[in-house]
């Protein structure tokens, strides 16, 4: 397979580039007519296509060399004709064919920053693109948000999210309050009313410190359970069997496999509680937009 092609049947796409760029105009300037909407229908369904098949791909790969413990959950989605106006009229001199997101696609799982970075290459690897497709929105967050995406270009563009389940419930839960506030607050700007103003900056100080706080965290706990295992391998190798084990390293190795457990309770607790919060200010949001 070379780059630019995927591993799926996918016709080609209804408009050349021409034709998408005008349909994104009128699309962006609110003067479609009925043709407008037959080929912007014939266009989404290519959209769709494309989002799914990506999803599939995704879906019945093997992630267990990454993922031993979890299997990652894949969801799909096109842009609906709002939401990619939106996004025309906020990046006014983008053409239709050169918007990323029209299909997307999320991979989520519990994992831990290091394996989220691994995620990204093996969707990288699996349709043939460059390590330069990936973008580190951990690094350089939009708005609070935090993920690493994966830019695929060929046929059609396709934006894979790659989220650890921290970053997907605070982005839930951050899309429910832009659609209570404003749909702004996702692109940098903030409300004018101060209460408001603070309000979303405390949501976004959620991700950017105590989401990022606990994620560094738990790698850090895998990191020292993966050094407790291999501790526990080396014992057993140098001294044959368990039951040769001196008395003196089998209490250290107790001592330390009780000090793993405890934080590994105590870290659970943190992200539990974390994710409770976050979906109950989720609710909270939905609530709102339903009362107005």
């Amino acid at each position: 397979m070379t780059a630019g092609n995927l591993p799926f049947a996918l016709a080609p796409r209804p408009l050349g580039t021409k034709a998408l760029r005008r349909l994104g105009e009128a699309i962006r300037d609110g003067n479609l007519n009925e043709d407008h909407i037959d080929s912007y229908d014939e266009v989404m369904a290519w959209y769709n296509d494309l989002a799914e098949g990506v999803h599939e791909i995704l879906e019945d790969h093997d992630w267990s060399e990454i993922l031993p413990s979890c299997t990652p959950k894949v969801t799909s989605r096109s842009k609906t004709i709002d939401t990619l106006r939106e996004k025309l009229q906020r990046d006014h001199n983008t053409p239709f064919g050169n918007i990323q997101d029209v299909a997307g696609v999320r991979v989520e799982a519990p994992m831990t920053l290091d394996d989220q970075v691994k995620v990204a290459a093996e969707v990288a690897r699996i349709f043939d693109h460059a390590d330069d497709c990936i973008r580190d929105l951990r690094t350089t967050p939009h708005s609070g948000y935090r993920a690493v995406h994966v830019w695929l270009r060929d046929p059609g563009r396709v934006e894979i999210q790659v989220r650890t389940r921290l970053q997907g419930a605070w982005a839930n839960m951050y899309e429910r309050a832009a659609d209570y506030i404003g749909r702004y607050i996702r692109y940098g700007e903030l409300p004018s009313d101060p209460e408001t103003r603070k309000a979303i900056e405390e949501l976004q100080d959620i991700s950017l410190t105590h989401i990022k706080d606990l994620e560094e965290i738990l790698t850090l706990l895998a990191e020292l359970q993966s050094d407790h295992q291999r501790a526990l391998s080396y014992a057993e190798q140098v001294f044959v069997s368990p039951a040769r084990v001196p008395p003196h390293v089998a209490l250290q190795l107790r001592n330390q496999d009780d000090k793993v457990k405890e934080f590994e309770s105590k870290i659970e607790k943190a992200q539990n509680g974390m994710l409770r919060n976050v979906e109950s200010l989720q609710n909270l949001f939905e609530s709102f937009k339903k009362e107005h």
